[in-house]
């Protein structure tokens, strides 16, 4: 059953992606034409799944015929309202075979790398800690809830209102398989896009295998983990969503169609990664300001990035009423905007705040620029900075744009909050990934500025081959270079339009016979990977959870409340059934943890916990919440760390307790001393004492009864936690 609906879901999206590009860009073929459709369908999935998870129906049965639906729809209207056309096709220029030769070698190489990853994340599970903590996370609950509107909170107030087009793609898989086995390789498909967008780059000027040479050579830098295969990490994601923008555009200049496609392509990424903002808009002002019809371009330009990015903003401005609500404004009188809560993880210190400090940075810049960008780091920096500069001094207005472009976006990192953050810039390193969409654009601007000149393609992708090397530490199996090579070379017989030459015959009963290694290879590879999944030395945690994540691999339905960890993805357990929560006070934009014992009390016996898990890093006493919880009548402490644990350096403490639904709690008896906080009155919401310090630091409160307002979803008024009644009174903090 989840082949057949995997297969009748892909076939749908192929068939409106074909249909809706036959429509708008009919004279297309080759590359280009299939490059379109790669975006076209990203779009129709995630816009379905959006409509269907905005009415609480983000369902197996509801998804798949809707795409089938749609599918249909786009078939018929493409076909009766096709016309011949005069637009004319994009131009290809045929390209050298020495350049192809180098890249091919370069790119297959690096996608041994990515192969790789990719069967380490299927062999124990994925890694990488923003996938544990919050990328599959998001994943997890759209498909528990059946809904997209609903906020997460994972311990981080900026994380909760992130935008998501990555995970939802994620979420989709699940849906459709009932597990998370197509997590770990998705991010090859998205690589290979990359891929294919950056062909189509230089394609029209003749240097298609060096503008493929600099996308690999971006996605492979060690920032980027091996294009972050086997991960659910969503770089690799934006960055093939901007590089498909830019080669759409370029494809066909001056078509309206052309440039809707390509907008909606800059929204899927503005919709997947908040750093795309800064190329997309400046690409989208060139597009807008090169077009004849200056307002139609920007009516079309607006229409392609809402459609493909602006659900996510439109849920933030629903629920909290601010779209960007890791930006507050307060305009006297007029306007207020809420923003959340400080971030718990990079805080907000930009690289510009440090660069007038030159002595900090050769401390603690340079030194992370090495594990970042690679052994030359500075030869990578070097070739982008050339890349860039003969761009700009090209005269032709395709590069100036681009190099314009990777210019705003690399201003725009050096002033992007949390690119250094914390203390002696520890985050700098990590979040260099803020920087690879900058660092695309410049790269691919240098063949496309050396194509006049009679040797340049050649130099240009001789200069990007060999700087891989010289940069970047590839690993090699005999099953990834197997998977590499039979991908590749598949990839080679379609491309090269070699199975036009191949009798029907022999082309169906090759396809027939591929189809069903494929199958066999999925049920080998998913009995294998569900069998290892985050079990003990299947994947290295970042946090001690591997104790934790085994006692509840095997949990079913189970409601589990987290504190201390943000690696919580493994608690979901091997069916993700279970609904991982982290009790805290949401007011408005903001997030607070319960301030006493008897709030985390009334906090987990409202949200019908079945498990707690509490940490905290650092210090030798155990977390408060663990004292709380043990004060719960009927919990059972099944699992804590021994005295002195330290993980990978750092002292710890963590503890997991089993809780009883069935009695109730005497705060007042229970709590350490029997004592009551400020605000712990039975009768007191439990977020009033988070309210109380709200107000003690001149903000005013308002109850949303009295002023008509409804409580948010949760387990209590104003509580991130889900699917629990509601009681009392909700509180607000108005700044």
């Amino acid at each position: 059953m989840p082949v057949a609906l995997l297969a009748v879901t892909l076939g749908s999206l192929a068939v409106a992606a074909y249909a809706l590009r036959w429509l708008l860009l009919p004279a297309w073929s080759g590359a280009p034409a299939r490059l379109a459709e790669a975006v076209l369908g990203i779009a129709v999935l995630v816009v379905v799944s959006e409509l269907a998870g905005s009415v609480d129906a983000f369902r197996r049965w509801t998804l798949v015929p809707a795409l089938v639906v749609v599918a249909a729809a786009a078939a018929a209207v493409g076909w009766r309202r096709h016309s011949a056309t005069s637009q004319a096709p994009p131009v290809g220029v045929r390209q050298g075979t020495a350049p192809v030769v180098v890249a091919a070698v370069a790119v297959t190489v690096a996608l041994i790398d990515a192969m790789n990853s990719a069967f380490d994340g299927l062999h124990g599970g994925m890694r990488s800690f923003d996938t544990l903590w919050y990328h599959m996370p998001f994943a997890a609950d759209f498909v528990q809830d059946a809904s997209l509107t609903r906020l997460l909170y994972v311990g981080n107030g900026p994380t909760t209102f992130y935008p998501a087009n990555a995970e939802l793609v994620h979420a989709a898989g699940i849906l459709l398989v009932g597990n998370d086995v197509l997590s770990p390789i998705l991010n090859i498909g998205w690589l290979a896009l990359a891929l294919l967008a950056a062909w189509c780059i230089g394609r029209p000027t003749g240097v298609a295998p060096a503008t493929t040479t600099a996308a690999a050579l971006v996605a492979f830098l060690p920032v980027m983990g091996g294009a972050e295969a086997g991960t659910a990490a969503n770089d690799i994601v934006a960055l093939a969503l901007l590089l498909a923008a830019v080669a759409i555009v370029i494809s066909a200049p001056g078509s309206g169609a052309a440039l809707f496609v390509a907008a909606l392509a800059g929204g899927l990424a503005v919709g997947t990664r908040l750093n795309l903002w800064a190329p997309v808009l400046a690409l989208a002002v060139l597009g807008v300001l090169t077009s004849a019809s200056r307002i139609r371009a920007a009516a079309v330009v607006a229409a392609g990035m809402v459609v493909g990015g602006g659900f996510w903003y439109v849920r933030n401005l629903v629920e909290v009423g601010n779209p960007l609500p890791w930006f507050g404004l307060r305009i006297g009188g007029i306007l207020t905007l809420a923003s959340t809560s400080a971030p718990v993880d990079c805080g907000t210190t930009s690289v510009a705040h440090y660069l007038g400090d030159p002595s900090f940075v050769r401390a603690y810049i340079v030194p992370q620029l090495q594990t970042a960008l690679g052994d030359r780091w500075w030869l990578v920096l070097g070739v982008a900075l050339a890349g860039m500069v003969a761009g700009l001094a090209s005269r032709r207005r395709t590069e100036v744009g681009l190099a314009a472009a990777a210019a705003v976006s690399g201003a725009a990192y050096l002033v992007t909050p949390a690119t250094a953050g914390a203390m002696r810039a520890v985050c700098f390193g990590a979040n260099t990934r803020f920087a690879t969409p900058a660092l695309a654009l410049a790269l691919v601007v240098l063949p496309l500025a050396l194509a006049p000149r009679r040797r340049g393609p050649l130099a240009a992708v001789v200069v990007l081959a060999a700087t891989m090397p010289l940069t970047i530490h590839l690993s090699f199996t005999v099953k990834a270079v197997v998977a590499t090579i039979a991908l590749t070379g598949t990839a080679l017989v379609i491309g090269l339009g070699a199975r036009r030459r191949i009798p029907r015959t022999a082309s169906a009963l090759t396809a027939a016979a591929v189809a069903a290694v494929a199958v066999l290879a999925w049920w080998h590879q998913e009995r294998i990977y569900l069998q290892l999944r985050y079990t003990a030395g299947a994947t290295s945690f970042a946090q001690p959870i591997e104790r934790i994540a085994a006692v509840l691999r095997g949990v079913h339905g189970a409601r589990v409340a987290v504190s201390g960890f943000y690696e919580n993805y493994p608690f979901f357990g091997l069916e993700l059934s279970n609904t991982v929560v982290y009790p805290a006070i949401r007011s408005g934009a903001r997030f607070y943890p319960y301030p006493t014992c008897a709030a985390w009390l009334r906090a987990l016996r409202a949200g019908r916990y079945d498990y707690v898990v509490t940490a905290r890093e650092g210090g030798g006493s155990p977390p408060r919440q663990a004292a709380w919880t043990r004060a719960a009548p009927g919990a059972i402490e099944l699992a804590a760390s021994a005295p002195g644990t330290r993980w990978r350096g750092e002292p710890w403490s963590w503890q997991l307790f089993r809780l009883d639904r069935g009695p109730g709690v005497n705060t007042r008896a229970a709590c350490p001393g029997g004592r009551l906080g400020p605000f712990d009155d039975p009768r007191a919401p439990p977020e009033a004492g988070a309210v109380a310090r709200a107000g003690q630091h001149g903000r005013s409160l308002d109850c949303c009864h009295e002023r008509g307002q409804r409580p948010t979803r949760g387990d209590g008024p104003g509580i991130s936690a889900r699917h629990a009644p509601t009681a009392g009174r909700f509180w607000m903090v108005r700044p």
